[in-house]
């Protein structure tokens, strides 16, 4: 259902009609599941560490113009006042959207403003881009 909702809001915001590409990657390798395995838990900093490197790797080989973070670990992992953050280049664009899974706990008309609020904040920077800056 995130995947989903996910994929609404790109296509939505129009990203292929911009003639735009993306991808969408995870902090890490491993899902990391509730130990009775009925949900997901936020990754424990060990994770984080252990796939930090490889993250930082496939940054680098995609030499990306802009990184958007959905949830709060994937925020975290980026911030400036982060010591342990992941570095991107200076000119690289950083937008925090809400996590489509964090949408889908909300009601219904909570889901359907902060979905159109992610659409538009997406839209904005696909319009920065295409501005060059």
């Amino acid at each position: 259902p995130a995947g989903t909702r996910l994929e609404w809001i790109i296509d939505s915001a129009g990203l292929q009609d911009m003639g735009l590409t993306y991808a969408v990657g995870n902090l890490v390798a491993c899902i990391p599941w509730e130990e009775d395995h009925t949900g997901v838990v936020d990754p424990p900093d060990e994770a984080l560490a252990a796939c930090r490197p490889r993250l930082e790797h496939l940054l680098a080989l995609a030499y990306p113009r802009a990184v958007v973070t959905l949830g709060t670990p994937a925020q975290k992992a980026f911030e400036v006042k982060n010591k342990k953050r992941i570095a991107l280049p200076e000119d690289v664009v950083f937008l925090h959207l809400v996590h489509p899974a964090a949408i889908l706990r909300c009601n219904l008309a909570q889901q359907e403003t902060l979905t159109r609020r992610c659409v538009v904040q997406l839209q904005d920077l696909c319009e920065q881009l295409a501005r060059g800056q």
